[in-house]
């Protein structure tokens, strides 16, 4: 959540949802450092994003998930927990590098 595209994707994400979607909980962030995840959270304000504990968190409360990770590894990786977490949903990759193809 806290890239180069991960850090405005999220912001407007979550700027956007607060206005238009009253009520809705917050966004859910995580980055494996969790202090950049902390200082986009403390930016908008517990009212539209809170930092996950991990992961599996994401993909057990969210009926979305959208990434911006910066190698194969890394999508590979979190897709593996998140499949790990998950029983079914949506997974949308902004992986503009990769031509990789998950599969659960």
């Amino acid at each position: 959540s806290s890239g180069a595209m991960g850090w405005p994707m999220a912001r407007n994400l979550a700027r956007h949802r607060a206005s238009h979607s009253a009520g809705s909980p917050p966004l859910l962030l995580w980055n494996r450092t969790t202090s950049k995840a902390e200082k986009l959270a403390q930016e908008l304000g517990e009212e539209k994003a809170r930092v996950a504990q991990s992961p599996g968190e994401i993909a057990i409360q969210c009926d979305v998930i959208i990434t911006s990770l910066s190698s194969d590894e890394a999508v590979k990786s979190m897709y593996q927990q998140f499949a790990a977490a998950l029983e079914a949903g949506i997974y949308l990759s902004t992986q503009r590098s990769s031509q990789l193809i998950l599969r659960s």
